[in-house]
């Protein structure tokens, strides 16, 4: 393996949910090189899933979707009523 897992783990802190859900599409494309994926890694993001889940859900309605895809979720923000997140994790509206 050629991945640095401590350092891309720590580069997409902010956003480990991405990595989480990068990661189980792997999975779940490749499921014969899913020992690709350090268990380590697995197991501290599902952890952070689950202690997540133990919070409050925000009160303000949040959309992250445009730092994927800035016109597919365009509409979520302009019209649904959204607040969108820039890429420094700021809101912004649309």
């Amino acid at each position: 393996d050629q991945i640095d897992w401590h350092r891309l783990l720590s580069y997409l802190e902010v956003h480990w949910e991405v990595l989480l859900m990068q990661l189980l599409n792997f999975r779940w494309i490749y499921p014969s090189e899913r020992d690709h994926v350090p268990a380590w890694l697995l197991d501290e993001l599902l952890d952070r899933l689950a202690k997540q889940r133990e919070l409050p859900t925000p009160r303000m309605k949040i959309c992250r979707g445009r730092l994927l895809s800035p016109t597919d979720y365009e509409i979520d923000v302009k019209e649904w009523g959204f607040a969108g997140v820039g890429g420094t994790g700021e809101f912004r509206d649309g």
